[in-house]
């Protein structure tokens, strides 16, 4: 690395450990005191400026080979056509309601109230 990079190297160190010092001071003032901060934001400096002096020297590791497998697309459900299917915001109407016709009559009551409640949420929509 020039002497150059060097330089340009320390400074960001520098900028990121002076960020992270002014985040620190300002989190202990406001949750804690100004002595507080005081003394932590020159220790989180002098921490982040020393990490990030090691991390200069670090190589690269390669990324190991893999291959990319294809997606099987969707298929169609079988039980689209099912007459108990409740489908909301379809394109041309935003509910379908289709209670099935061997469903006992007191099940019948929590289908009305379930059509009841599409149409007051249609509504509610517009």
């Amino acid at each position: 690395m020039s002497l150059g990079h060097q330089r340009a190297a320390k400074a960001v160190d520098i900028c990121a450990a002076a960020i992270l010092a002014a985040a620190v001071a300002f989190s202990t003032w406001v949750l804690a005191s100004g002595v507080s901060a005081a003394i932590l934001a020159p220790i989180a400096f002098i921490v982040a400026y020393v990490a990030l002096g090691r991390l200069d020297g670090a190589q690269p590791l390669p990324i190991a080979a893999f291959a990319i497998q294809p997606i099987d697309p969707p298929q169609p459900s079988a039980a689209a056509d099912d007459d108990n299917v409740v489908r909301l915001f379809e394109p041309r109407q935003l509910a379908i309601a289709r209670p099935s016709a061997a469903v006992d009559p007191g099940s019948h009551d929590a289908g009305q109230a379930l059509s009841e409640a599409l149409a007051q949420l249609k509504r509610s929509l517009r």
